[in-house]
């Protein structure tokens, strides 16, 4: 992001929204805006709906990459605040290191990883 959506303040790169804190609150606290949500959320059909559309998008997103590996990509993206794009390459130079890693010595670093 490079600016706010309503007044183009600076924004930070973790920034996910598109607006600066003050149109943030502006544009989602609204009465209209509490109740609507209130009127979702209250609802256990629409919840379970959510989740499932949740766990579908999570799903597909990191289906490249293999299991033991995905805490590593997560990490990258949250804690280290990489791109999806930069966090996948360096998963995937990864990937690479560890096979060239087996094909040479037998030993398997990410079942290592997992077991820790």
């Amino acid at each position: 992001m490079t600016g706010c959506k309503t007044c183009g303040k600076p924004l930070s790169k973790v920034n996910r929204t598109g607006w600066c804190r003050a149109h943030y609150a502006i544009a989602n606290n609204s009465v209209q805006a509490m109740r609507q949500n209130e009127r979702q959320w209250s609802s256990a059909e629409f919840r379970a709906r959510h989740a499932e559309r949740t766990a579908a998008r999570n799903a597909a997103k990191v289906a490249w990459c293999p299991l033991e590996y995905r805490a590593d990509y997560e990490r990258l993206k949250r804690v280290k605040h990489y791109t999806a794009a930069q966090a996948r390459q360096m998963i995937e130079a990864q990937i690479a290191a560890d096979t060239a890693l087996y094909l040479r010595t037998g030993r398997l670093p990410q079942a290592e990883r997992l077991a820790a």
